[in-house]
Formats: C-alpha cells, structure tokens, sequence
C-alpha cells in the first residue's frame, strides 16, 4: 500500500513535468503565432520610422554644409563669419 501510494506520487510529479513542458511550448506557440501576426506591420512601422529618421539626418547634415560653405565664402570675401563658431579662421 505505501509503496502504491509512493509510485502515484512519483508518477502524478512526472506529469506535473510534462504539463510544465506542455504549457511553456504552448506558451511559446502563442508569442511565436502573435509575432508572425504582427510581423508585416511592425516590419511597415521600423521602415517609416528609419525612412524619417534617415531624412531628417540628411536635412540637417545639409544644413551644416551650407553653413560650412557660407562660412567658407564669408572668410575668403572678407566678410566676418559669426556662424556656426567653429568654421571662423
């Protein structure tokens, strides 16, 4: 009798393990399904954010070289440069 009693309980642990594994790999089953879900809209969201992000570099990477240029005429005609501060001779 005890040793019946001492097999169920072993044996009720082993499918508490298997329902754990059960429930992690249906758990994992779940985010990778919402992922693939998402996926083409999250993938539209980071390229609109990288396409702004990537404009606005260039605008003001633009503005710098204007201002180095405008800078850089201003000294060779004579005229002060009083900006940007680190363009002056």
């Amino acid at each position: 009798m005890i040793g019946d009693l001492a097999a169920d309980i072993d044996e009720r642990k082993g499918d508490s393990g298997e329902r754990d594994k059960y429930e992690l790999l249906f758990k994992r089953d779940q985010e990778m399904t919402e992922f693939i879900d998402r996926f083409e809209e999250t993938r539209e969201k980071e390229v609109r954010c990288r396409a702004r992000e990537a404009s606005i570099v260039l605008y003001r990477c633009t503005a710098l070289y204007c201002a180095a240029l405008l800078c850089r005429f201003s000294v060779s005609t004579s005229v002060r440069c009083e900006s940007p501060p680190d363009c002056r001779p």
